[in-house]
């Protein structure tokens, strides 16, 4: 006998916005800013959205950056907040880098330039966890009108939106699964495959294409630490 208290729930499945939808939501932020925060450099959540989705980086691994961590020449980020406050580097695209040069100009023209990338009110720390969030879910609630579909979309969902869709491209370009399931476990910040196929279950319903491909991965593969 199982106690029902204990018994396992079955998996929510997560509903994950498609490229399209992530795109005019990106351009109600950058156009409605000003209605869902009361910073001047409410600004910056045009770009550090659009870093959670393109990196897939956690919610306070974003939020506290330093411009020190950057480097310009290689598109290179040293991550130095992730989990287990184990540091790692994930690698951005050149158009990113140039939206970072120019909301680094547009943060100089306004104030002396603070050590975080995404600073708070009073430029002295990072962006909080719950201002973040706060801020988020006005975004949300204004841009989808809370409907039930995407009442419970937060920042986190960025991440799971990379991987979808970074999944979705590499199977649809006919490219080696195995090698890129390697990069997006560091990419992610796992500690090993098996973390990342484990993650990548959590949205398997919105890669039916893909089932073959990642039961197909042997338990060996799965289970391979990556070295430092």
């Amino acid at each position: 006998y199982v106690c029902p208290k204990f018994k396992k729930q079955p998996r929510q499945k997560l509903y994950i916005p498609s490229k399209e939808e992530i795109a005019e939501f990106l351009q109600y932020v950058d156009l409605k800013w000003m209605l869902c925060t009361n910073l001047k450099h409410g600004f910056m959540y045009s770009v550090l959205f659009r870093l959670y989705y393109t990196t897939g980086l956690r919610e306070m691994e974003g939020a506290t950056l330093k411009w020190i961590n950057i480097n310009w020449e290689s598109g290179k980020i040293n991550v130095e907040n992730g989990k287990n406050n184990k540091s790692r580097y994930v690698f951005v695209a050149d158009d990113f880098i140039e939206l970072l040069k120019r909301y680094l100009k547009k943060m100089k023209d306004m104030y002396v330039l603070p050590e975080f990338i995404f600073p708070n009110k009073e430029l002295n720390d990072h962006i909080s966890d719950t201002k973040l969030r706060c801020d988020f879910a006005k975004f949300r609630r204004n841009f989808y009108n809370d409907s039930t579909k995407h009442k419970n979309l937060n920042i986190h969902r960025f991440r799971h939106c990379y991987v979808v869709h970074k999944l979705e491209e590499v199977i649809s370009n006919g490219e080696n699964i195995d090698n890129f399931i390697m990069y997006l476990c560091r990419q992610l910040g796992h500690v090993s495959i098996y973390e990342t196929y484990n993650y990548i279950h959590s949205v398997e319903h919105m890669l039916p294409s893909s089932s073959k491909f990642i039961t197909s991965l042997s338990e060996e593969v799965y289970k391979h630490e990556i070295s430092d």
